[in-house]
């Protein structure tokens, strides 16, 4: 492959895997309010593991 197939690639997975990331943190937030766990104004610590396998 050459560097920009990979490059193009990359980000490709890189802009999937950020809007996919968005979705979940904003739907777990959200059930979180609902819920009462959070009241929604809180500031949250997120953690983000990516590996290569």
């Amino acid at each position: 492959m050459n560097d920009d197939q990979f490059n193009i690639s990359m980000r490709s997975y890189l802009k999937k895997v950020g809007i996919t990331s968005q979705r979940e943190i904003e739907g777990a937030v959200r059930d979180a309010v609902s819920e009462n766990v959070l009241k929604g104004d809180e500031k949250l610590k997120v953690n983000v593991n990516l590996t290569i396998d």
